[in-house]
């Protein structure tokens, strides 16, 4: 499989979203445990998170402060995990964040109060705010990095993998996340 190949698939959703498969999978899941999740975002598409579980304060398994479950049931925007233990890691400089074009495939890593992440998809502008990001993670703002953005790969240019990329999006506030991620 090329890398081509393997961008196309993880970030196609799945034909039907296997719940009864993901429960089980969340049964078996464990504070610390190494997973990847895949999110279906309205505002930023289809985009995968990889990193250590944490438990959020209402109970609920979480990559960083995300709920990906709720009651052994998972999140309504999740559409598959990944419990192979693996994910890789962005190896560029943060630096060419702020100039990414809507719609670029990229991969980014992380780092917060809850670890590293690893993340892959499109990145998604902010038409009303100098801010771009990927999933629900800031890569620039105001012209610089994001505060926990620690390296950044261009997978793709916009459009080249023939892959769906979300509208630009007015704001960050339209979301259930703020700029310091």
């Amino acid at each position: 499989m090329t890398n081509e190949d393997w961008i196309r698939a993880l970030l196609t959703p799945p034909a039907r979203r296997s719940v009864n498969e993901m429960k089980l999978q969340i049964s078996e899941m464990s504070i610390g445990a190494h997973i990847g999740a895949t999110f279906l975002s309205p505002t930023f598409g289809v985009y995968v998170v990889w990193g250590n579980l944490t438990r959020v304060s209402v109970g609920d398994l979480a990559l960083s402060a995300f709920s990906i479950e709720s009651k052994g049931k998972p999140a309504n925007d999740i559409l598959r995990f990944d419990t192979s233990g693996r994910s890789v890691r962005a190896e560029g400089p943060a630096d060419p964040a702020p100039d990414l074009e809507h719609g670029s495939i990229v991969r980014a890593t992380f780092e917060d109060d809850f670890g590293q992440y690893n993340v892959v998809g499109p990145a998604v502008l902010a038409t009303s705010a100098p801010m771009i990001g990927v999933g629900r993670w800031v890569l620039a703002y105001k012209g610089a990095p994001g505060v926990c953005l620690r390296h950044l790969d261009v997978l793709a240019a916009p459009g080249s993998l023939g892959l769906s990329a979300p509208l630009p999006t007015l704001s960050w506030d339209d979301t259930d996340t703020d700029a310091s991620m």
